[in-house]
């Protein structure tokens, strides 16, 4: 009789055994469900910090273009206004240079 209660007792372990594996397998749909969510919801951030990297990069890459043909319109109207003879023109040129440094401030 004792070695049928060991049996038993063995029995009843690996039950125990296979019952907890069971609700271990049946918890891991809901996590990997949830898993699979985060991972997608960082995938969309993601993807949105990419797309608003590639406009930031864009934009300074235009400002930049700007910048420089502000810059050289600055050169051409200071070459101009060694040339000018007049004062007026000079002050125009001088207020030229004035507003074309302004909007590259602004920039």
């Amino acid at each position: 009789m004792l070695e049928a209660i060991e049996k038993l007792l063995l029995l009843q372990d690996r039950d125990r055994k296979i019952t907890h594996l069971q609700q271990e397998l049946q918890a891991l749909g809901p996590q990997r469900l949830m898993a699979q969510t985060r991972l997608n919801r960082a995938e969309e951030n993601l993807n949105a910090a990419r797309l608003r990297s590639r406009q930031i990069e864009t934009d300074r890459k235009r400002l930049e273009l700007e910048v420089e043909a502000k810059k050289q319109q600055i050169e051409k109207y200071s070459i101009q206004q060694f040339q000018t003879k007049k004062n007026e023109e000079y002050r125009a040129l001088a207020h030229e240079i004035s507003m074309a440094r302004s909007v590259i401030v602004k920039m």
